[in-house]
Parts: structure tokens; sequence; C-alpha cells
């Protein structure tokens, strides 16, 4: 038989410690996910940097928007390198069964010779960067 305090127990800290951890987890994972399905089934297309802003867990983010036949998506991602925005140009990585998760290269800005991309991104990068 449980006791009084032994209720209170489960109640007061471990429910809340496996919710909280069972969370985490889950965040983890699902970001595990989605970084697999993007270097399986990936595609490349040009993206706009919009806005930055802060978030207390993840830091500063940067909005961009993209195209993917003719649907436009928009996305956040870690903002790095000291990209320009709004209106930076950036090669952006997506998933061709889901278009909706994204990685904004912010490393790799797009060329002004390159003015668009194909409806459906390109298999590679269409230019090369020194591996500095």
């Amino acid at each position: 038989m449980i006791t009084q305090e032994k209720k209170k127990w489960i109640y007061q800290q471990l429910i809340p410690f496996i919710l909280v951890f069972g969370g985490l987890l889950a965040g983890i994972i699902f970001g595990l996910w989605r970084q697999h399905q993007i270097s399986i089934y990936k595609r490349y297309t040009i993206g706009i940097t919009i806005k930055t802003y802060w978030t207390i867990s993840n830091g500063k983010r940067v909005d961009f928007r993209y195209t993917v036949k003719n649907n436009a998506y928009e996305n956040e991602d870690m903002y790095e390198y000291e990209c320009k925005v709004p209106n930076g140009r950036y090669f952006v990585k997506y998933d061709t069964k889901d278009p909706s998760i994204s990685k904004l290269i912010q490393n790799e800005p797009v060329p002004d010779s390159i003015k668009v991309s194909p409806p459906d991104g390109w298999k590679e990068i269409p230019v090369k960067y020194d591996d500095q």
C-alpha cells in the first residue's frame, strides 16, 4: 500500500520531472528527425531574410521566406555568421517531401548573378565556395 507521503512525493516531484524530461527528450528527437529528413531528401532554393529577434531559450533567431513549386514558405533558424537582415539572399536547404522543413545556409550568400531558383530547386548549391 502506498502511503500518503509517497503519493505526495509522486505528485509533487516524480510526475513533473517525468513531464519535463519527456518534453525535452521529445524536442531533441523531433529536431534530430527534422535534420535527418533534410539530409536525405534535400534540395536547395533561394531564401530572403526578413528580420531577427531574440528568444530566451534559443538566442538570436532569423526569419526567412522561400518558394518551392510556387508555394511560399516562411521559417526561422539560428542567427549565425552576421548574415544580412533584412533582404539578405541565402541558399535554403529544404526537405522535398515536406518543404516547410528547411535550414538557412547563412555562410553561403547567393551571388548577384543568380536571380531566381528553379521551381523545385537545385540538387546541389549551384556555386562553389571556399572551405575557409
